[in-house]
């Protein structure tokens, strides 16, 4: 299946605002899940999205990010510096 809204919001490649887009694509069918699994979201963030409790942007900003992998390490990282900065 394609990407959910809320993993392309969370990847940079979708706004709060094509949330519209993605539900009218749900309306016109050919998707077995309900709303809130198509688009990604937990049946909380949902509850509250469609209760109008938050908005959709505050609900996916609230949510933790994995943390990024890094080929460095701090320690190595380190290394690389001079202390103070450069000279």
């Amino acid at each position: 299946m394609s990407d959910t809204f809320v993993e392309l919001f969370l990847a940079g490649r979708a706004q709060p605002e094509d949330v519209d887009d993605f539900v009218d694509l749900w309306h016109e069918g050919g998707d077995p899940r309900p709303l809130a699994e198509f688009l990604g979201l937990t049946q909380a963030e949902y509850a509250r999205w469609v209760a109008g409790k938050a908005s959709l942007a505050d609900i996916l900003h609230a949510r933790p990010y994995p943390a990024a992998q890094s080929s460095t390490t701090a320690e190595e990282a380190r290394e690389d510096e001079e202390p103070y900065g450069p000279r």
